[in-house]
């Protein structure tokens, strides 16, 4: 008798993995499943300017995010990073404090740290690691994820920080100082608040978009 049920057994697990047509059986929906995930037909690929990604590969992530040293008005660095600092300071025409002297670091105990903690003053056209090697400025993450490395390995997943335009393919990510000011890192302290309401129903209810 038992070999009767193992027979029954073996006959429907294969009936139920067989066969590619109809419902396909279970192997088909496997093999379906496991198919690429076309986002429905949608891609995001016409939405960027190629010229302006940067491939980033970490070894078990492979994404594009957005040039930094594109996105940045007085890159590169060295147009005026090659005179004495004070004569940088003041244009000597006016007396106005030039772009950035303002700037104030409140990243980490001053002393620890300071500009040349990351920037590289071989070459103020790139960054530095703790090691002292030179990071281009659109690989500025891998400065970022030295000291911050819990949310460089998250953002690298795609668990922190945000995508560019949406989640569609290609996966474009913003950079960690598209979010945060890399001289002042840390987010002020907000409350939380609720989206904008568009008005509220005779009978109490919020109305979102003409819809109770």
């Amino acid at each position: 008798m038992r070999w009767l049920w193992a027979s029954l057994a073996a006959a429907m697990l294969l009936a139920s993995c067989g066969g590619e047509g109809g419902d396909g059986g279970v192997l088909h929906r496997v093999k379906e499943a496991e198919a690429a995930n076309t986002a429905g037909g949608l891609n995001l690929a016409a939405e960027f300017d190629s010229a302006r990604l940067v491939p980033v590969d970490t070894g078990k992530f492979q994404f594009q995010i957005r040039s930094r040293e594109a996105a940045m008005e007085k890159f590169p660095c060295a147009k005026c990073h090659k005179v004495p600092l004070q004569q940088m300071k003041h244009d000597g025409k006016d007396g106005k404090t030039k772009a950035h002297w303002n700037l104030q670091l409140k990243h980490a105990n001053k002393s620890v740290m300071n500009c040349a903690t990351c920037h590289d003053t071989a070459d103020l056209n790139r960054l530095k690691s703790v090691a002292g090697e030179p990071v281009a400025m659109n690989a500025s993450w891998q400065v970022c994820s030295q000291c911050h490395f819990k949310q460089g390995s998250d953002w690298a997943a795609g668990a922190h920080g945000k995508r560019v335009a949406g989640w569609a393919p290609p996966r474009v990510s913003k950079t960690c100082v598209e979010c945060h000011n890399p001289h002042q890192p840390a987010w002020d302290h907000r409350l939380p608040v609720h989206a904008a309401l568009t008005g509220v129903a005779d009978n109490g209810r919020v109305n979102g978009g003409g819809r109770e």
